[in-house]
């Protein structure tokens, strides 16, 4: 007879998870920054022209600060107001955060 031990979750794999799920509630942090960022702009009348890694600031990346994390956006070279008027404040919601 063939007796099969059931796996339990040791300490290492207690740590992991934690870890997944600090980074986790950093990228969501990031996301709702980065998303209310680009609604503030649109809702100005802007449009930023050029998002990427290297236009995109944050406060932190550490895991541990995802709760106070705060998302700037740089370089607005590209940058442009709205001629269609698309961008209107009355048009864009509120981000939850």
């Amino acid at each position: 007879m063939l007796l099969a031990a059931t796996h339990l979750p040791g300490h290492r794999e207690v740590a992991e998870a934690e870890a997944w799920a600090a980074r986790h509630l950093w990228l969501r942090s990031l996301s709702r920054g980065l998303v209310a960022a680009v609604a503030h702009c649109h809702g100005s009348g802007v449009v930023h022209g050029s998002l990427s890694s290297g236009t995109v600031f944050v406060s932190s990346v550490e895991d541990r600060d995802a709760r106070d994390l705060y998302v700037k956006l740089d370089n607005f070279g590209f940058g442009r107001l709205d001629p269609t008027g698309e961008g209107r404040q009355d048009r864009v919601r509120e981000v939850p955060v």
